[in-house]
């Protein structure tokens, strides 16, 4: 019989993830960090760097921990629980690309980095109408003396404001389908990036995106994107997943919690109007939403 539960380790890592993020990211630092310009809490950043969750399933040959996506997922549904601000997850899809796909000096220059928390990247691939997929991919990449020329904009770029990198999905064939395309390196400060901020907001979760327009790139990640497109959408859909689901389903938890306390006190207060024993009322209401244990995540 298979076992799909997590191992003792796993449940360790996610139970420690859990108490670090309730002390060091309570819902102030949430909400000062919404009015902050980058919107990075570079500080608990760091904090994370040190217990090595940026480098959690980067292999031990360059510099991370090693351990599995699924070690990952069980953190990332803890940055969700806890609606962490700034660029984890985006910059975890550039390490991927780069792990899989990457030159060793592109990895040379960019992990050390990005494991310790000194720089972050982000996924540059939305553009106007099209589809959320590689074949809808309309900025072109043009050979040029001295590499390359990407022309084109690309929308809702998540966490664009403290990206130091962009990974930028651009055609090097004419077509409309997945083949020609190919992943490029862009820094924040090559000549020709222009951002432009397109700040959202909600109740849970400050919302920073931009857009990029037009620029040369030296840094060429893959040949096509063809070869490693599956392996990095895989990975993504898992991680994505972790923070999407676990973020709405910790907030129905917290109302839970919250209308359960009210139900406890209205009970209370009924009790004692009609000359009850308070004590007594809690028989009324009886009321546990979430387990103390936290939940198993499976692949």
């Amino acid at each position: 019989m298979i076992d799909f539960g997590l191992s003792e380790d796993q449940e360790a890592l996610q139970r420690a993830a859990r108490e670090f993020l309730a002390a060091e990211c309570p819902p102030a630092l949430v909400r000062d960090n919404a009015a902050a310009g980058d919107g990075i809490p570079r500080a608990l950043y760091k904090k994370m760097a040190d217990l090595g969750w940026i480098g959690l399933a980067v292999p031990e040959a360059m510099g991370g921990l090693g351990l599995s996506t699924v070690d990952l997922t069980l953190v990332l549904e803890e940055i969700g629980r806890a609606v962490v601000p700034g660029p984890f997850l985006p910059t975890q899809l550039v390490i991927a690309a780069l792990v899989r796909a990457g030159t060793k000096e592109q990895r040379a220059a960019w992990l050390p980095r990005f494991l310790a928390a000194d720089a972050f990247g982000t996924l540059a691939f939305v553009e106007g109408d099209q589809a959320l997929d590689p074949a809808g991919t309309q900025t072109t990449a043009k050979r040029t003396k001295d590499g390359w020329t990407l022309t084109g904009t690309k929308l809702f770029v998540q966490d664009a404001p403290g990206a130091d990198v962009f990974l930028v999905p651009a055609r090097t064939k004419a077509g409309t389908k997945t083949a020609g395309i190919s992943l490029f390196l862009i820094e924040r400060g090559a000549k020709g990036v222009r951002t432009k901020p397109q700040d959202g907001f909600d109740r849970w979760v400050s919302v920073r995106a931009g857009r990029i327009t037009r620029s040369p790139s030296r840094q060429y990640v893959s040949a096509d994107v063809v070869g490693v497109a599956a392996p990095v959408r895989d990975f993504a859909g898992r991680i994505v997943a972790a923070v999407n689901v676990s973020a709405p389903k910790f907030r129905f938890e917290d109302r839970l919690d919250e209308a359960g306390e009210r139900v406890h006190a209205a009970a209370a207060d009924l009790s004692r109007a009609v000359g009850f024993d308070p004590e007594a009322a809690s028989i009324l209401a009886p009321w546990s939403s979430r387990s103390s244990s936290p939940s198993a995540v499976g692949t």
